[in-house]
């Protein structure tokens, strides 16, 4: 009886060792989380003017404010709204071979330059809305383009310069690379809430609220930054 004991118990303690034991040849199924703050591409980043349907939207790439170098999203000294556009390379991304891409967590963060005037409550209250677009090169029909999806509110106040505004992306860009898996280019469109052409004279006249461009050098940590928590799986 007492041997019976004893090998029974010898058999469990082997059972637990191999269940239990990693043997050199295993492999982690999953690697280890990694977060990356990607940086706009201040070469294409940009803000457009709409002038209406006669006339075609002016594309620039960026205003230069007393501040830094700066992406207008309001309305323009001839009362004609403003948009914003963010670019960013996720290359880096690209999950090595036999493994797939897991992404936990986006942010998006931008910083602000200054607030002119009062684009959030003249004729009543606007919020900046943000939206995933088609990457691609600005022109004309960048202003208006469907969007991929709605992102939600990135901003409902101004007047903090430096203050950063952020906003979680991670299910649209989580669909977007998953819909887009061979696209290294994010890009998204800032705007008012609201933000259609206004007759002048109007209180939103040269209303607009300013964020650094990535095109900014003097002030590289205030760049629109996309930050990615994520990890590659077996």
């Amino acid at each position: 009886m007492k041997s019976t004991l004893l090998t029974l118990i010898s058999f469990v303690a082997l059972f637990l060792f191999n269940g239990c034991h990693k043997y050199d040849g295993d492999e982690d199924e999953t690697t280890k989380t990694v977060t990356k703050n990607f940086i706009s591409e201040g070469a294409k980043d940009g803000y457009m003017e709409y002038r209406g349907t006669i006339f075609r939207p002016l594309k620039f790439d960026f205003y230069s404010h007393s501040t830094g170098k700066a992406l207008c999203i309001g309305w323009s000294e001839n009362s004609n709204p403003m948009r914003g556009f963010l670019s960013f390379d996720i290359s880096q991304l690209t999950p090595p071979t036999g493994e797939k891409l897991i992404i936990e967590d986006v942010t998006l963060s931008v910083f602000e330059v200054n607030t002119n005037l009062l684009p959030f409550t003249t004729d009543g209250q606007r919020v900046v809305k943000c939206y995933l677009v088609t990457y691609g090169t600005l022109a004309n029909e960048s202003f208006n383009l469907s969007p991929l999806a709605d992102c939600g509110t990135i901003a409902t106040n101004g007047y903090n310069s430096l203050k950063e505004h952020s906003l979680k992306v991670t299910t649209p860009v989580k669909q977007f690379i998953a819909d887009n898996p061979t696209n290294k280019e994010i890009q998204f469109r800032l705007q008012f809430e609201g933000d259609t052409n206004v007759t002048t004279p109007s209180n939103l006249k040269n209303a607009m609220w300013l964020i650094f461009s990535g095109d900014e050098e003097s002030k590289t940590d205030y760049r629109p930054r996309l930050r990615i928590k994520y990890h590659f799986e077996k």
